[in-house]
């Protein structure tokens, strides 16, 4: 889900060597970077369109079946929560990133002004409800404010790699 801590995760991941294709710049709603390819960003757009929605009124289903060629080791666009059935990933882990609701929320709400509490709560709840059906494969369960405390040791261990904490910049807590 947008506004979750996605981007922190894929942050230590990149550290850690894992190779990820960061194309998105930095901005003023994310300092220290989305850690996103912008082709893929593009592609799930596109298949959200095609489905008749977008990432912030998303379809009701999915539909469509595509290859995914990106070579990178790991991959992150909140997007997926939505066009996961619609991709073929092959072999492959997923880590999903949760976040206290009304953090995610009041997030939303800072970057999206004119939304009301009410799109920003029904569009978490979409996210969250989509996420929560994709199983089948290796999957992890993290916590942003767990992380945030420096519990990294299951992510640690799920990946195969050393964490290092000093990644982590509380600061840039836009839920608070």
């Amino acid at each position: 889900m947008h506004r979750s801590g996605t981007s922190m995760v894929v942050q230590l991941l990149a550290d850690a060597g894992i190779d990820i294709n960061n194309t998105m710049k930095t901005d003023k709603n994310n300092e220290a970077g989305y850690y996103e390819d912008i082709d893929v960003m593009v592609k799930n757009d596109r298949i959200l369109s095609f489905n008749g929605g977008t990432w912030d009124n998303p379809p009701d289903v999915m539909n469509g079946k595509y290859e995914f060629d990106n070579k990178c080791e790991a991959v992150k666009d909140p997007r997926f929560c939505l066009t996961y059935p619609a991709w073929d990933f092959g072999d492959h882990k997923i880590i999903k990133v949760y976040r206290k609701k009304d953090s995610v929320i009041q997030s939303l709400l800072k970057r999206h002004p004119d939304w009301t509490v009410e799109r920003a709560e029904r569009l978490r709840d979409t996210y969250i409800k989509r996420m929560k059906k994709y199983n089948g494969v290796p999957t992890l369960e993290v916590h942003y404010e767990k992380l945030l405390k420096g519990k990294l040791k299951k992510l640690s261990k799920f990946i195969g790699r050393e964490l290092n904490p000093e990644i982590i910049r509380s600061e840039l807590n836009h839920g608070v």
